[in-house]
């Protein structure tokens, strides 16, 4: 006769799903860490330059979730109608936040500070953008009503 095989006690955890899972928040965590930024300041630019029709540069975006604050040093909107001059620029700007209801898509911003705010002054680089006068989607129709 043979012996049935034992029982195993059943876990509330699944031991072998641990690692899988701390790997993948490992390579999250990492790309959050060195990522995030340069694609908030990607996307920043994008964003003015659809805006505003002009170049936008910035120095650099710092984000710390330690303090719940973002940085953007260094922007530069040029001006549309005068490409050698900036519409506005920046040496920085800062912006405390609320982290929690990010996850939520919210965003609640607590403190907000620019320093060095200056309105027209030249450029060393030209701001002119080649965009095509029409673009398509709903932002883009509302934002060409805007500027007509």
């Amino acid at each position: 006769m043979t012996t049935p095989p034992p029982v195993k006690k059943k876990s509330l955890i699944r031991w072998e799903r641990i690692g899988p899972a701390l790997v993948i928040l490992g390579v999250l965590s990492l790309l959050i860490i060195f990522l995030l930024d340069p694609f908030l300041k990607w996307v920043l630019i994008k964003a003015g330059q659809k805006v505003f029709r002009a170049r936008v540069n910035i120095a650099s975006v710092k984000t710390t979730f330690r303090k719940s604050r973002l940085s953007v040093r260094g922007l530069q909107v040029a001006d549309k109608s005068s490409p050698m001059r900036n519409l506005f620029q920046w040496d920085e700007a800062a912006f405390d936040f609320h982290s929690a209801p990010i996850l939520e898509k919210k965003v609640i911003i607590d403190e907000a500070s620019i320093t060095g705010l200056k309105f027209g002054m030249p450029r060393k680089t030209s701001g002119e953008l080649l965009l095509s006068e029409k673009r398509p989607g709903v932002v883009g129709k509302a934002v060409d009503k805007l500027w007509d």
